[in-house]
């Protein structure tokens, strides 16, 4: 039977949910059998971990998308430092090569090599195109200064001169450490979009692998020291010595070579 109303309520409920097998004779009862209610239960039961895997999953994938973009950032602003870098060393080089120039070294194929050189490393725009650039330069510029030794030997005894040596060695010095940097942040960048489970949104976030610049004729300053019999320039030679195993050695071989083996040992 329901129950009478309440004192106070002036509209009673007529109908209510009632759980159980029993069958009432009284419309206003409806009765669910509980077995009923199993199906549902158990749906539940399972999409609650469901979606808190997939709210796990998509957070995940946000932070390895943002680090990813992050990389590339790293990437193009360090090879923006170097390409900064590189231009500069050529406006050195140049303004050494109008000095020979202007004071007796007259080879027109070792002139003509230099500028050809120059103009490509000038031109050059991604690290494979510029490391083959600046590998020229490098060579057909040594070459130029061992005509100056020979032919305008007092030209290096000039303090203008001399002071351009200087300025060379501190810009190749300069140049060993945002190569080191660069190429650090390079394969960092490369290794994150080919590593489980970024991959699977690298080619969605636009992930380009970045090219590392790796000359094969480096431009060393000690070369130059040797070559041009600068004072000041090959007293700054242990200075130039020490950059050079620490960026060159230390971190181009150590982390660039390592780093991938760490990666793939987790």
């Amino acid at each position: 039977m329901p129950l009478p109303p309440s004192e106070g309520d002036e509209h009673p409920k007529p109908y209510f949910l009632r759980y159980g097998t029993e069958r009432s004779s009284d419309p206003t009862i409806r009765t669910v059998p509980a077995a009923a209610l199993q199906p549902k239960e158990h749906a539940l039961t399972l999409l609650i971990p469901i979606a808190f895997l997939l709210a796990g999953a998509f957070a995940v994938m946000t932070i390895l998308a943002r680090n990813l973009a992050s990389l590339g950032r790293e990437s193009d602003a360090m090879w923006e430092q170097l390409q900064a870098t590189r231009r500069s060393r050529n406006d050195v080089m140049a303004r050494i090569t109008d000095a020979a120039r202007a004071n007796g070294v007259d080879d027109p194929s070792a002139l003509q090599a230099v500028e050809r050189a120059f103009a490509d490393a000038q031109a050059a725009e991604d690290p494979t195109r510029a490391a083959e650039a600046d590998d020229a330069l490098c060579v057909a510029h040594r070459n130029l200064l061992d005509l100056i030794e020979g032919r305008a030997s007092a030209l290096l005894e000039r303090a203008p001169f001399a002071l351009l040596l200087e300025d060379l060695g501190k810009l190749e010095d300069r140049m060993t450490t945002c190569k080191g940097l660069y190429n650090n942040r390079a394969t960092m960048y490369g290794n994150a979009g080919r590593t489980f489970p970024t991959l699977l949104i690298a080619k969605q976030r636009g992930f380009a692998p970045r090219e590392r610049y790796l000359p094969r004729e480096a431009s060393d300053p000690l070369a130059v020291a040797a070559a041009s019999g600068s004072t000041a320039l090959a007293e700054a030679s242990p200075r130039i010595m020490n950059a050079y195993m620490l960026w060159a050695i230390g971190l181009s071989d150590t982390v660039l070579e390592e780093a991938p083996q760490h990666r793939t040992g987790r």
